[in-house]
């Protein structure tokens, strides 16, 4: 750490918004930022200019505990036991007849000593208030610092009469605000060491008191005696007059544009505005760490990591941070409701939470036998109560009656067999889920999705599952023209399958077509008008779906050829093939015409039949 950095004062001042957009700034900048903040949401605050100590000056926070309240630990409830209900009549306790002398005068000498080490630990507290006044080093007092006082009550706001200078001041509560931290404390804390100055937007005050204590600060800005006034022309509620038996007050007071004390240019400071984007960022490169006394607090801005982590904190049982003994995480917009997780290196046990939603969200009541002895023949099973072990996942839920425990174990026995098979299939939906978390834990939702996209944008390859054969080795001349003709005869056959299909589609919408004319035709005068309308409808369809099947022979006429060309080609290229790029085989040149001929085979006939919509009169 540069001494000459922590003990000099900035020459510099960068404005608020500055400091917003950068983030970072020093401890100057800082508490004038947060001072324009609570200036603007009405409090009375003012920058303060000072000394500190070394571990507030450097944000150093390792020997603070954490400020935060811990994640409460689950604990199980014990089930109490139901007091036995006795008798009605009860008889009463007999009377303490003991002497309680000795009692009360060991209570006595108790008091008497605790009174007296409260007397030592006030001596002692002086004594390190004392020692807290000596510097501990040679920069004690020469660390500047700055943060921000916060008056509370302060008169001049609160009532807005001009008071005079022979009115007794009233004490003014004030509150420091450490900007780097975003703490608050009051006077007395041991922190701060030493105040210089104080000033807002209306003027600068320089402290001329005498005091050891921060603490023993009166904060009376109106009383010139403690502070120096530095510019002139502040706000008439924060000046003092003295009246004199001929003078008017008004004519005392003026309006501060008709003073001109003090001419300055209009701030360039742009308008301070933290966006919604900017408040979620929050962090300076999305994430901040914090080390605590035994702990380390790590936040991250909300969708910066790839988990959904938000917070983490882990606890050290040494001050080096090098023991861990217990770490939690917390996650917020996960898909599958993870909420925390914690995980305790003494035990080496990982707790799980989640959010309500999920579907294999488990609820350990649970009802445990000692199986009893196989009675003789014709006897019944000697029930023992004391052999029943019974577990309440509700502890609200009532306790089961002992003939309710009787018939439960009887028909455990009956099922033993069914119970095993089911404890197996337990144990299978167990083992399942903690698979789908370790899953969910190494493949989030995002790199699965972009798995998908990468497959959806690969072109297919037609070749792999004719080379799954040669177990990724380099092909011969004589494989390679053995897999390019079995891949092309495949995808031949395809096409002419598929023209086929279409081909007989085809032929039978026009074979329904012609008997649905003949059948029009010949009974035209037996139906009525709807039936017929009907019937003439129905035959507008078929005519409808022979053109939308002729249109598709068409199409897949044209694209069978196209993409026939198209895989051959990238089969000549494909570097896999040990092929000669100049030659093509006659057999190959036969198999191109044979596809040609299939194809023009099963072109259809542009031949369409439209059946009369009209009945002849």
């Amino acid at each position: 750490m540069d001494r000459h950095r922590l003990t000099q004062r900035p020459t510099r001042l960068i404005s608020p918004a500055s400091l917003l957009r950068r983030r970072q700034g020093n401890s100057f900048e800082m508490a004038t930022l947060l001072c324009s903040m609570l200036l603007g949401a009405g409090f009375q605050a003012f920058v303060v200019s000072g000394v500190a100590r070394a571990e507030t000056v450097e944000c150093d926070l390792r020997e603070k505990p954490y400020p935060y309240q811990m994640p409460p630990p689950k604990v199980e409830e014990e089930q109490k036991a139901k007091p036995t209900t006795g008798s009605k009549y009860k008889l009463r306790p007999l009377p303490d007849l003991r002497s309680h002398l000795e009692e009360n005068m060991a209570e006595l000498l108790m008091q008497k000593e605790a009174e007296e080490q409260k007397i030592k630990d006030e001596a002692l507290q002086r004594t390190l208030e004392e020692l807290e006044l000596q510097p501990v080093d040679k920069y004690h007092f020469r660390r500047s610092h700055a943060w921000v006082v916060v008056l509370d009550n302060a008169p001049w706001v609160t009532v807005k009469a001009v008071h005079k200078t022979d009115a007794s001041p009233k004490m003014l509560a004030a509150r420091f605000f450490e900007p780097s931290t975003g703490f608050i404390c009051e006077t007395h804390c041991k922190q701060y060491i030493l105040v210089d100055s104080v000033w807002n937007q209306y003027n600068y005050y320089v402290n001329k008191q005498e005091y050891q204590r921060l603490s023993e600060i009166r904060w009376d800005l109106r009383d010139t005696t403690d502070w120096e006034h530095i510019l002139p022309g502040e706000p008439p509620e924060m000046r003092t007059y003295v009246i004199h038996s001929d003078e008017n007050l008004a004519d005392l007071v003026h309006p501060i544009q008709d003073e001109h004390h003090l001419d300055t240019i209009r701030s360039w400071v742009m308008k301070l505005h933290i966006g919604a984007k900017e408040f979620e960022e929050r962090f300076p490169k999305l994430e901040k760490t914090v080390y605590y006394q035994k702990a380390k607090h790590e936040r991250y801005s909300p969708y910066s990591q790839r988990t959904g982590k938000v917070m983490q904190l882990t606890l050290y049982s040494d001050d080096e941070y090098n023991q861990p003994t217990e770490h939690w995480e917390f996650f917020e917009n996960r898909t599958d409701k993870l909420i925390s997780i914690k995980y305790n290196y003494e035990t080496s046990q990982t707790e799980e939470n989640f959010a309500i939603g999920r579907n294999d969200s488990l609820k350990a009541s649970t009802c445990e036998f000692t199986k009893p002895p196989k009675p003789d023949y014709g006897q019944e099973i000697v029930f023992d109560l004391s052999l029943v072990k019974l577990y309440k996942a509700n502890a609200a839920d009532p306790d089961p009656t002992q003939l309710e425990v009787y018939r439960l174990m009887l028909a455990q026995l009956d099922y033993e067999e069914k119970i095993i098979k089911q404890f197996e299939k337990i144990v299978e939906e167990n083992n399942q889920i903690l698979d789908q978390r370790r899953f969910e834990h190494e493949n989030p939702k995002e790199k699965e999705d972009a798995y998908k996209r990468d497959v959806q944008t690969k072109p297919a390859d037609f070749l792999a599952p004719y080379l799954v054969i040669y177990k990724n080795r380099a092909l011969t001349y004589d494989e390679s023209w053995a897999a390019y003709k079995a891949c092309l005869s495949d995808l031949k056959s395809r096409f002419v399958f598929l023209l086929n299909d279409l081909q007989r589609q085809y032929e039978d919408l026009i074979t329904e077509s012609k008997s649905l004319k003949r059948f029009l035709n010949k009974f035209e005068n037996q139906f009525n008008n709807f039936d017929y309308e009907q019937l003439v409808q129905e035959a507008k369809q078929i005519n409808l779906n022979k053109r939308m099947v002729q249109q598709r022979l068409t199409i897949t006429h044209e694209e069978a050829q196209k993409k026939y060309e198209t895989v051959k080609q990238s089969l000549i290229n494909d570097p896999r093939l040990n092929l000669i790029k100049e030659q093509e085989k006659p057999s190959e040149k036969r198999t191109s015409r044979k596809l040609r001929r299939a194809i023009k085979k099963n072109s259809p006939m542009v031949t369409t039949t439209m059946p009369s919509t009209q009945r002849n009169r």
